[in-house]
C-alpha cells in the first residue's frame, strides 16, 4: 500500500516571519517608519563619512568597526531578551483583557467602540484607519516579534561579521590592496550600513519601552474602572 504524504505549508515559520515583516511596515505610521529607518542611516552615514575623512589608515577603520560590532552583539543579546520578556507581559495579562484586544467585531463586548478608540489613542497616540478591522493585540505584539526577528539577526551576521572580520584582520597586511583608497570606501560602506541596521533595532526597542509604558498604564486604569464599578 502505497502512503501519501501532503503538507501544508501554510502557518510554516518562513511564512510567519514574512507576516510579522509585513506587518511591522502595515501597522507603522509614516512618521515611525521614517524615524525607524531614516534617522539611523543620517547618523550613521555621518559617523562614518567622519572617520572615513580623518582616519588614514585602513587597519585602523576596520579595528573600530570590529570593536564596535563587539558591543553590538551584546547589545542585541540584552535587547532580544527585553522584547522576549515584555512578550510574557501581553500573554500573563487577564484573559477578558486578552479576548477584548482581540476581537475585531467589537459587538455585544465590554469593549466598544468608544474605549477601543480611547485604547489606541492611549497606546498608539494616534488613530490609524487600518486598525479598525485589526485586533489590536496582533498589532501590539507584531512590534516586538518584529524586534526580536531584527535583534536575532543582528546576532547571528554580527557573530559571522566579528569571526570573518578577526580572520581578515591577521591576513591583510599580505595583501598591498588593502590600504588603497578603494578599500577605505567599501570599510565605510559596511561599516555605514551594519551601524545602520544595530541603530534601526535600538530605536525600535526605545518605541516597544514606550508602547509597553502605555500598555500597563491601560491595565491600570481598566482595573480602576473595574473596581469603580
Amino acid at each position: 500500500m502505497r502512503v501519501t504524504v501532503s503538507t501544508n505549508r501554510r502557518g510554516t515559520a518562513n511564512s510567519t516571519l514574512k507576516e510579522v515583516i509585513l506587518n511591522y511596515f502595515k501597522y507603522s505610521s509614516p512618521k515611525e517608519t521614517k524615524t525607524d529607518w531614516l534617522f539611523p542611516a543620517f547618523l550613521s552615514m555621518f559617523l562614518f563619512v567622519i572617520l572615513g575623512v580623518f582616519i588614514n589608515s585602513n587597519t585602523e577603520l576596520l579595528s573600530i568597526i570590529l570593536n564596535f560590532n563587539g558591543v553590538a552583539i551584546n547589545v542585541m543579546a540584552i535587547l532580544a531578551g527585553f522584547n522576549t520578556a515584555s512578550l510574557t507581559v501581553f500573554a500573563s495579562s487577564n484573559k477578558d483583557t486578552l479576548k477584548n484586544l482581540f476581537r475585531t467585531d467589537n459587538s455585544n463586548t465590554s469593549f466598544g467602540n468608544i474605549e477601543r478608540e480611547r485604547f489606541i489613542k492611549r497606546l498608539f497616540h494616534y488613530i490609524k484607519s487600518s486598525y479598525s478591522d485589526e485586533n489590536i493585540l496582533k498589532v501590539t505584539i507584531t512590534f516586538f516579534c518584529y524586534a526580536i526577528i531584527t535583534n536575532t539577526f543582528i546576532l547571528i551576521i554580527g557573530l559571522v561579521f566579528s569571526l570573518v572580520g578577526s580572520s581578515f584582520e591577521d591576513i591583510h597586511a599580505y595583501f598591498d590592496f588593502f590600504n588603497s583608497y578603494v578599500i577605505r570606501v567599501v570599510l565605510a560602506l559596511i561599516g555605514f550600513i551594519w551601524a545602520s541596521l544595530i541603530l534601526h533595532s535600538l530605536f525600535i526597542t526605545v518605541r516597544n519601552v514606550i508602547l509597553l509604558y502605555r500598555y500597563i498604564l491601560h491595565l491600570g486604569h481598566q482595573s480602576q474602572n473595574q473596581n469603580n464599578d
